[in-house]
């Protein structure tokens, strides 16, 4: 997904180039809060809970775009969605340019105050700052810990794009894991694995991946798989069918 897909939204799009993107020479430089920043700070989008009971929405949903500037905000889910559009927004402008893109980031309880925004001065205390240019592809990515009631969704920036089922389990195992709802880095997949942490459901451009068992042993499924399995059982079906027949 990605905010250019979204024309209504041109001042947020504006404030997003403002306060997170700058490219200096040799680097395409995009600063993760500053993405949480314009959106909060200029747009007032926030934390919102799901409607419990709403004949549109229903229950758990997780919402569009739209949706979500309509709204001024939405769960985890959302905000890991649309954190991502906005981020592949400011990708796709480093890609027109030819230098490297690096990703910014703070880390909390650090040592050195990290300013939020390109275009502001406003500073997070006790933080320090963090970069890559190598974790590029970002997914919304959702999980739990043991023992908790309620998951949670950030989203994990990796070297490779992930194209189908068979690549998630490799590619996010080297991942960086950056709250959406900030902009900072949390851990690595790794490490936030090894702290119990199970991730069950990610979401691709066009398809959502997802885990029936969160054993890390599991493999991972898309809808995708789902589908083409249901047309090859079809034709199986019309196989026998016909054998029947004849």
């Amino acid at each position: 997904s990605n905010v250019l897909n979204h024309t209504l939204y041109t001042n947020i799009m504006n404030k997003l180039k403002s306060s997170a993107f700058k490219n200096t020479e040799p680097f395409c430089n995009i600063r993760l809060q500053g993405i949480y920043f314009a959106d909060n700070h200029y747009y007032n989008l926030e934390y919102l809970d799901d409607p419990e009971s709403n004949e549109y929405f229903g229950g758990n949903s997780l919402f569009s775009l739209d949706d979500f500037y309509e709204r001024g905000g939405g769960d985890c889910e959302d905000w890991a969605l649309v954190f991502t559009a906005q981020y592949n927004y400011l990708k796709n402008m480093c890609a027109e340019s030819d230098y490297e893109i690096r990703i910014n980031s703070f880390i909390s309880e650090g040592t050195s105050d990290v300013q939020i925004a390109y275009d502001e001065t406003w500073i997070y205390l006790d933080s320090s700052e963090t970069s890559w240019t190598d974790y590029v592809y970002a997914y919304p990515l959702c999980g739990f810990h043991s023992g908790d009631e309620y998951g949670h969704c950030w989203v994990a920036f990796t070297k490779e794009e992930i194209t189908s089922s068979q690549d998630i389990s490799r590619i996010i195992s080297d991942s960086m894991i950056v709250e959406p709802q900030g902009g900072d880095f949390v851990s690595t997949y790794e490490d936030a694995f090894e702290q119990g942490l199970k991730f069950y459901i990610i979401i691709l451009p066009d398809d959502m991946g997802y885990k029936q068992d969160l054993d890390n042993s599991s493999s991972w499924k898309t809808y995708q798989d789902y589908s083409e399995n249901i047309q090859k059982s079809k034709l199986n079906l019309n196989k026998i069918y016909e054998s029947f027949k004849s």
